[in-house]
């Protein structure tokens, strides 16, 4: 069978002299406009505009991910005082814009102004108090979103003890059955130990793999600490995706309880219930 080139892709070759021919040219031209470099002047310009790019993209690359209320993205700093939670970001996306902006209190008689910021490391519901958007070019915005911390209001169920388990206990339940997809034991009382399977969820959006984790572990904090009321996430970690399942480790601190009893890490492990086919 010959050697023909696919369907829809161009094929490159050097012409006579040694030049790169037009479609190579071409897609050089595109990635030095539109991705890398833009101009440059000099075979040194060029390297230095291209480490600069390669910095921003590292820079990018390890910016955390927050969750406002439903809008997902990545932010330049998140700053929590104990009374207000103030979170800056380059917003590229419109339609995670126009979800911050419609935030604010002034917006819809404010009934969209209480909601949930989780960010690495905790989670709290606040009353969004002020949205700043400042446009800085015309593919990004600088946006500051300030919210007064409020009062978690979760189920009473989460503090009751079952057949000898404890809450904690429940906890660890309703985790590995989230995430490691172990069965549910308890029956007509399953409730106790109902959690949210935010895996499935990502699989499903298909995000970028180098975001994947971050992502997860956002969600995770709000299931594990929003919800069941957990201290602290103290490990996590989940890897690629392999014949269906990630490798999960999960590992929590409870909150302390009683004085004279120190609170006893969690720690779940092994194949995921939330992973698709890579």
């Amino acid at each position: 069978m010959p050697n023909t080139p696919r369907r829809g892709l161009r094929t490159s070759i050097w012409n006579s002299d040694g030049q790169l021919d037009g479609h190579q040219q071409d897609f050089l031209e595109d990635v030095r406009v539109f991705h890398t470099t833009g101009s440059y002047g000099s075979p040194d310009d060029l390297a230095q505009r291209v480490e600069r790019r390669l910095r921003v993209i590292a820079a990018e690359s390890i910016a955390p991910w927050v969750k406002v209320g439903n809008a997902i993205f990545q932010a330049t700093s998140v700053q929590d005082d104990g009374r207000q939670i103030t979170v800056a970001a380059r917003i590229r996306d419109n339609t995670v814009a126009a979800n911050l902006e419609s935030r604010r209190p002034g917006n819809s008689y404010g009934r969209n102004s209480q909601t949930r910021i989780t960010w690495p490391g905790g989670t709290a519901p606040v009353r969004i108090v002020t949205v700043t958007c400042q446009t800085t070019s015309s593919q990004s915005r600088t946006m500051t979103i300030v919210g007064d911390r409020v009062a978690e209001n979760r189920s009473n169920h989460l503090e009751v003890a079952y057949e000898g388990r404890t809450p904690e206990d429940l906890t660890e339940f309703a985790m590995r059955i989230a995430f490691l997809g172990e069965p549910n034991p308890f029956g007509t009382m399953s409730f106790l130990v109902a959690a949210e399977k935010p895996l499935l969820t990502i699989a499903d959006l298909r995000v970028p793999e180098d975001a994947f984790e971050q992502i997860a572990q956002l969600l995770i904090t709000e299931e594990l600490i929003g919800q069941r009321g957990a201290g602290h996430i103290t490990q996590f970690r989940v890897g690629p995706p392999h014949v269906g399942h990630r490798r999960l480790r999960l590992g929590w601190m409870p909150v302390r309880r009683y004085q004279n009893q120190d609170p006893v890490e969690h720690v779940i492990e092994g194949g995921t219930a939330g992973a698709r086919p890579a």
